[in-house]
């Protein structure tokens, strides 16, 4: 889903929870990469990736020119990214939210999933 101006910003944690309520997904079943429009003046977006039963499991950046240079439709695979924040998995059906872990140091780079 694709969004403009400010009505992005209801397409997010919220949106997906409503969903997960009425639909409720398995961990996994339901993923969304969601990404916020590039600031001025910063060669980066921001990225996260949601899981309807778990909620943000992944938050990080990649630099936009990567993603321009694969244009088009990354002919060559996945981009890097910097991942800031990755939710760590104690098992299948952890859906409190509570298991966080440490993410790769920052400017280490890991392929788009």
């Amino acid at each position: 889903m694709g969004f403009d101006l400010g009505d992005g910003h209801f397409h997010d944690e919220q949106l997906i929870e409503a969903i997960q309520e009425r639909c409720g997904f398995e961990p996994g079943e339901f993923l969304v990469a969601w990404v916020e429009s590039q600031p001025i003046h910063k060669d980066h977006q921001e990225y996260k990736v949601i899981d309807a039963a778990r909620g943000v499991i992944e938050r990080g950046t990649y630099r936009v020119g990567d993603s321009i240079a694969e244009l088009p439709w990354l002919p060559d695979g996945p981009i890097a990214l910097d991942v800031a924040w990755t939710r760590a998995a104690t098992s299948a059906l952890d859906t409190d939210g509570d298991a966080d872990a440490a993410a790769p140091a920052p400017g280490s780079a890991a392929a788009v999933r």
